[in-house]
């Protein structure tokens, strides 16, 4: 709230990093799915209040990312060659292209999905 003037002065953007948990329940993280979605509600409000001051507001939903949260979860060393996990860099560089597209543009919303999921 307090960063809105200069946003607005700026024409900035705000990317949200939600999940996949945010579209959909997730059996067993049932607060962290409810997280999820209160941000993609956040997003998504904050995108009809701000678009006519020109600042915008993306959301990235992303699916299994290779994190030390994602290796509690599952139990298990996780290899880079693994195909069932995003990698954090390529999440970044996402992220930077959401931020660096064109004015003409508004991506409200980006799901970005692993090359195979289990």
């Amino acid at each position: 709230r307090a960063l809105l003037p200069q946003l607005r002065e700026a024409r900035g953007r705000i990317v949200f990093v939600s999940s996949g948990a945010g579209l959909r329940g997730v059996a067993g993280h049932t607060v962290y799915a409810a997280s999820k979605h209160a941000l993609m509600g956040l997003a998504h409000s904050l995108l009809e209040e701000e678009r006519d001051h020109g600042v915008q507001v993306s959301t990235v939903s992303p699916g299994a990312i290779r994190t030390d949260m994602r290796r509690r979860d599952i139990g298990a060393a996780l290899t880079r060659a693994d195909e069932f996990h995003i990698e954090p860099a390529s999440l970044a560089r996402t992220i930077r292209a959401l931020l660096e597209a064109p004015r003409d543009l508004l991506v409200s919303d980006v799901v970005v999905r692993p090359q195979r999921e289990r």
